[in-house]
């Protein structure tokens, strides 16, 4: 799929909206995929809730994760689970679900461990729509469909996305998490899901959109023609940026070419940075509070790699203390906040 193919997908609604009568401003937060370096934003979290002395679920309205990110927007926003828990969440998701490193870009993993894990991560714990929870979704992909398939806690029939809503937590964890040639596809409902992040791995820009719609579906009002952004702050958070790819030989053993090849294909497919940039500019333009979080890594690893997890967590810190200008900005706009977006909604609703 081509990179423009992949953008226009989605594209973003540039139109405002102004919903005089209600106060309303969305938080929003985007986690990327990323595997075992899912450890990455979860020392984030950990970071943003010492620093704003708030649960992340009481700082964002609207979530959405893919891959390793939507296990963790599942778990802090639906489970309400801490960043320290999150980051114990990662250390017991890397020993016990990748036990050993593949050799072959084509072999799987077994996903009994990876469905144990989450199965008691989550229990019971439904995505259905609960005024108290903030909006999650996660991305996957439904059988041989290209475009994004979003897996809901809320209705929004005014998206131009596919999904579904009122699954079990543990289910859209694995479906986001199916990625190919490292698990099987989760089945369900005679369709198989697998992992969004080929195309979408940073679902910023899949958020911007549910955000706009849904707000708009909600209060029954047209989002054209109108005045005010309805979003106070935007945050995205990586799993790192890892160093480029060095260029391979072309006198390489071709096995070992092959390999470089597909692994090349895969990260660009999946590639994070363009939807920041993009995101980037359109909160430039709109003038909305705009926060990416993605430290830079020393080496490049694996997905599935586990033995640099205490090195990311300290990178990590390393690099929250050294973006205080950037954090001092987000949590003074945190501290602002008094009610979330589905308080004031269920106050509005009521009016009507």
């Amino acid at each position: 799929m081509q990179e423009n193919e992949i953008h226009n997908t989605v594209e973003p609604l540039l139109t405002k909206i102004t919903f005089s009568s209600i106060p309303v401003e969305y938080g929003l937060l985007a986690i990327d995929g990323g595997g075992t370096r899912g450890i990455i934003p979860a020392t984030i979290i950990q970071f943003l809730e010492e620093k704003s002395g708030k649960n992340l679920w009481e700082l964002f309205d609207f979530a959405a994760g893919c891959s390793t990110g939507g296990i963790l927007v599942l778990a802090s926003m639906l489970r309400r689970a801490k960043g320290t828990d999150l980051v114990a969440l990662y250390r017991s998701f890397a020993k016990e679900v990748f036990p050993y490193q593949r050799y072959l870009p084509t072999s799987e993993y077994s996903p009994e461990a990876l469905e144990k894990l989450l199965q008691k991560e989550f229990g019971d714990t439904m995505m259905t729509s609960q005024s108290q929870d903030p909006l999650t979704f996660v991305v996957t992909k439904r059988d041989t469909d290209t475009k994004p398939f979003l897996i809901r806690n809320y209705d929004n029939p005014s998206s131009k996305h596919q999904g579904d809503v009122g699954w079990k937590c543990s289910e859209a964890a694995r479906a986001t998490t199916a990625a190919p040639t490292y698990f099987k596809p989760f089945r369900k409902n005679d369709h198989n899901y697998t992992d969004g992040g080929v195309g979408f791995n940073n679902p910023v820009e899949l958020l911007y959109d549910e955000a706009f719609t849904r707000l708009s579906s909600d209060l029954n009002r047209d989002s054209s023609g109108v005045h005010e952004c309805p979003i106070a702050y935007i945050v995205s958070i990586g799993t790192g940026k890892q160093p480029d790819l060095p260029l391979t030989d072309p006198n390489t053993f071709p096995p070992v070419r092959l390999i470089n090849n597909i692994t090349n294909i895969v990260e660009q497919a999946s590639d994070s940075e363009n939807a920041h940039h993009r995101m980037e500019n359109i909160c430039h333009r709109l003038n909305i509070p705009y926060y990416r979080f993605n430290p830079n890594l020393k080496q490049r690893v694996e997905l599935t790699a586990t033995i640099l997890l205490d090195e990311w967590c300290a990178q990590t810190n390393d690099y929250m203390n050294s973006m205080t200008e950037q954090v001092n900005q987000l949590c003074a706009l945190l501290s602002e906040r008094t009610y979330s977006i589905s308080y004031k909604l269920n106050i509005f609703q009521k009016k009507k």
